[in-house]
């Protein structure tokens, strides 16, 4: 199974649609960050750090969000009889759950976390995907976002 094939090929309009607006806050973080638009920050009576702490909260956020599609896909496997012919064990899903999860409270202090954790999920999906838990467009659609998402997480980390 390609992982890395047509990136537009099957992708629903509604969870793309739902992943790009899931980027806006972020972009409107590192934008906001830019010098030209301290007018904009006077106006809303904050500073870099405010908008900056802002993005990272709304990453760990997100970050834990996804961790949570992990737990949903091992509850799926739970259900089935045949789990064991997909060569994982819910028990290794349930674990990666939480695991990111932790690491995205830890992101808030560590801020480079966030990016190893959105690193590490995009793996772990396109793996998924290649072990049929998840659909052939899930991967598709990280290949466009998380390339964008963690270019401004680091853009947001090192514009302080």
């Amino acid at each position: 199974m390609n992982v890395w094939g047509n990136p537009h090929r099957g992708i629903p309009l509604l969870p793309k649609l739902l992943t790009f607006a899931g980027a806006i806050p972020l972009l409107t973080a590192v934008i906001l960050m830019l010098p030209y638009f301290a007018f904009i920050r006077a106006q809303l009576d904050l500073g870099t750090a405010a908008i900056h702490h802002l993005g990272i909260a709304y990453m760990a956020i997100i970050t834990a969000f996804l961790g949570g599609s992990y737990w949903g896909i091992a509850l799926t496997l739970c259900k089935q009889t045949a789990h064991r012919s997909y060569h994982i064990s819910p028990n290794l899903l349930f674990i990666w759950s939480n695991a990111v999860a932790l690491i995205s409270w830890g992101g808030l202090l560590i801020e480079h976390l966030l990016v190893a954790a959105l690193l590490a999920q995009w793996m772990a999906d396109a793996w998924l995907v290649r072990q049929g838990l998840l659909p052939q467009w899930w991967i598709h659609l990280r290949n466009m976002i998380s390339p964008l998402v963690i270019a401004l997480l680091i853009c947001l980390i090192y514009g302080q």
